[in-house]
């Protein structure tokens, strides 16, 4: 191998990854070699639309801590281990924090899809989430806003309309979130995001 990661999965209590020094070990005599073939990382799921070039990303904000966390095309790179990070969401949740996905054209969708890992620092999640729709970026109308519920896995949280919709822009919003940190609040983030391909819903209506 020619890179090697070493995580942190977990603290105690909302403590700090830290680490003085990082070393890799020699190949031992009497193990056996093994290669590994290193798959792509980037996979869809078969209800999910596949991403192409002209998907453009972009985030509502960045928190000043973690700059290597302030692209936004993070929730958008097929990898689950790494996410955007946005500013706090209050205490207990009280400011809109959001990615946009602009596929370019217009396509028919039945929702959208977020992965959201429980965020180590306060054990942040979301507690409410809602996906908008756009035919220009800039005006914006609520399709749905969901309650959800946190714990230590990863969450995958799906947006389902129950119709389908025609539309450009697609912004997945978290409208507040929770931690068990100080002041109970909760940090902005996401791994990935994914929109929902049409299905056979009977109404299909238009942002166009």
């Amino acid at each position: 191998a020619q890179y090697v990661k070493y995580s942190t999965l977990a603290t105690n209590g909302a403590g700090v990854a830290q680490m003085a020094e990082l070393r890799v070990l020699d190949a031992k005599d009497n193990y056996d070699d093994i290669t590994i073939e290193t798959l792509p990382l980037f996979s869809v799921a078969e209800d999910e639309i596949a991403p192409t070039g002209e998907w453009e990303i972009s985030v509502s904000s960045t928190h000043g801590s973690f700059a290597e966390n302030a692209d936004a095309n993070l929730v958008m790179d097929g990898d689950t281990e790494t996410f955007w990070i946005g500013l706090y969401v209050g205490a207990n949740g009280s400011t809109e924090q959001y990615a946009i996905v602009n596929m370019g054209e217009v396509k028919a969708i039945s929702g959208a899809r977020a992965y959201i890992p429980v965020f180590s620092l306060y054990n942040s999640y979301p507690t409410k989430v809602a996906v908008s729709v756009s035919d220009n970026g800039t005006s914006w109308t609520k399709i749905k806003e969901v309650a959800t519920s946190g714990d230590t896995a990863q969450l995958v949280l799906d947006v389902d309309f129950g119709f389908n919709i025609e539309t450009q822009y697609v912004k997945y919003s978290i409208l507040s979130t929770k931690g068990t940190g100080t002041g109970d609040v909760g940090v902005s983030h996401m791994a990935e995001l994914r929109v929902l391909k049409a299905k056979d819903y009977n109404v299909t209506l238009s942002m166009v």
